[in-house]
C-alpha cells in the first residue's frame, strides 16, 4: 500500500489537471498495478463550469441546446453561445434576468423566445447568422436594448413592437430581405438610431 500511494496521489493530480483542461466528458481508464484491477474514472466537466462569474462563453462547443446550469443561473451578465447548432431557446431564459450582452451568432434558431421580454437590463443582443424567419413582438419591451444584431437572417418583417426601442443605437438588418415598407417604417420612427442595411 505504501508503493502505491504516491501513485494514487499522483493519479489524482492528473485528474485534477485534466478536469481543469477539458470543458466536456473525459473517459479515463487506468491498470492499478497493485492488484491488476481495472477502474475506470469519469470525469465530467459540465459547460457552464468555468470559474468566470457572471460572464459565460461558450463559443462553438457543439451544443445543441444550452445547458441547465446555464439556464437556471440568474447572475449571467454576459453570454456567449455563438457558433453552435442551437436550434431554439426555452421558457428558461427568463431566469436571466440580470443579462446585458447576449450573443448566439451563427446558430441555427428561427427566433427568440417571448420570454425574453424579462430581460430588463439588456443592452446588447447579437443573434446574426441564424436563419431567423421572425422576432417576437417582445422585443419591443427591452427599453435598455441599444444594440441588435439581426444581420445575415431571413427575416423580411418586424412586429411593429419594434419601433418602441427608441433608445437603440445600433440596428443591424444586413442580410434580410425586409420588406421596404418596413424598412421605411423603421427607419421614420427609429431616428437616432444609427440602421445597417
Amino acid at each position: 500500500m505504501k508503493k502505491t500511494l504516491p501513485l494514487i496521489i499522483i493519479g489524482l493530480a492528473i485528474l485534477v489537471g485534466l478536469y481543469l483542461a477539458f470543458p466536456r466528458t473525459v473517459d479515463i481508464t487506468t491498470q492499478d498495478i497493485g492488484s491488476g484491477v481495472q477502474k475506470t474514472v469519469e470525469i465530467v466537466k459540465e459547460e457552464a463550469d468555468l470559474n468566470i462569474g457572471n460572464k459565460v462563453d461558450l463559443t462553438n462547443r457543439g451544443l445543441t441546446a444550452v445547458p441547465k446550469s446555464v439556464l437556471d443561473n440568474s447572475g449571467i451578465i454576459e453570454l456567449d453561445l455563438s457558433g453552435n447548432p442551437i436550434s431554439s431557446m426555452p421558457s428558461q431564459v427568463q431566469n436571466w434576468k440580470n443579462l446585458k450582452v447576449f450573443k448566439a451568432e451563427n446558430n441555427i434558431m428561427k427566433s427568440l423566445p417571448a420570454e425574453i421580454r424579462l430581460w430588463s437590463k439588456i443592452e446588447s443582443i447579437d443573434v446574426s447568422g441564424n436563419g431567423m424567419t421572425d422576432l417576437p413582438a417582445e422585443i419591443g419591451q427591452l427599453r435598455n436594448l441599444k444594440v441588435l444584431d439581426l444581420s445575415n437572417n431571413d427575416i423580411d418583417e418586424f412586429p411593429n413592437e419594434l419601433l418602441n426601442l427608441t433608445q437603440l443605437e445600433t440596428l443591424d438588418l444586413r442580410g434580410n430581405p425586409v420588406k421596404s415598407d418596413h424598412l421605411e417604417r423603421i427607419k421614420g420612427k427609429l431616428t437616432d438610431t444609427e440602421i445597417l442595411f
